[in-house]
């Protein structure tokens, strides 16, 4: 499920990262956004993944050999204790990573320091809290996303952490910063699939005890019945920041 891959895609190509340049997507998960880079540095570039996640680390491994995409490679580290081998690169990227992560300034400091001078660094983030309902129809969607909020912020999520990127960035010594932002977009006929995020996420909402099981399957009911609903629901309102390293 690639929540706001368009999004990411449109930031990356904007920026004009050269073919060749070594770059660190750090928070890569199963490597969605890293093969997405790899796509933009071509050959003679390059892309590290790094995660805290084995599973993911072994996941994004084996995707790559399945593709045959030979200029990733992944590793697993801790984004709160840097390992001095980390190398120097381009380029880095995340995407909904700082979110996660106990100090996001000081991560992104700590990130930096692996910059070569005038590289790049870029994040995506979230405000999870902004929706907009056009015919104000759909009180599931409201519901499922406090829930989804709560969730997160029950797991030590910053889910408003988009808006505060900018100057962030400064704070963290990057310069020439820009941003841009989109908004995630329900309509019938192009669904947000706010349900389907639930059920992927019942362990951690049982977890929180957010819910009883009744509320729970009768709000997957309910978001069911809206999707089909005329007019529009603006969920997420994303951020991508960045900044650069003189």
């Amino acid at each position: 499920m690639d929540i706001g891959g368009d999004f990411t895609r449109r930031i990356l190509r904007s920026i004009g990262i050269k073919k060749g340049a070594a770059v660190l997507d750090f928070g890569c998960g199963s490597g969605a956004v890293t093969f997405e880079l790899a796509k933009i540095v071509g050959s003679e570039g390059s892309v590290t993944g790094v995660d805290s996640g084995p599973e993911s680390i072994e996941n994004a491994r084996a995707e790559a050999e399945a593709r045959g995409v030979a200029n990733v490679k992944f590793r697993q580290i801790d984004l709160t204790a840097l390992p001095e081998d980390l190398g120097r690169y381009d380029a880095m990227f995340g995407r909904r990573v700082l979110m996660y992560l106990p100090n996001p300034l000081e991560a992104v400091k700590a990130l930096s320091e692996h910059l070569k001078p005038g590289g790049v660094f870029i994040a995506h983030e979230h405000d999870f809290a902004f929706r907009y309902s056009g015919n104000h129809n759909h009180p599931a969607f409201d519901r499922g996303r406090d829930l989804a909020q709560a969730m997160l912020e029950h797991d030590g999520a910053q889910t408003r952490l988009g808006p505060k990127l900018f100057e962030m960035f400064d704070e963290a010594g990057l310069t020439r910063r820009n941003a841009r932002t989109a908004v995630l977009t329900h309509t019938p006929d192009n669904p947000y699939p706010l349900a389907d995020m639930l059920r992927m996420s019942k362990s951690r909402i049982d977890a929180a005890s957010l819910l009883s099981r009744q509320e729970y399957e009768e709000l997957l009911e309910q978001l069911e019945k809206e999707q089909s609903i005329e007019g529009i629901y603006l969920a997420d309102l994303m951020f991508g920041v960045w900044g650069y390293k003189d």
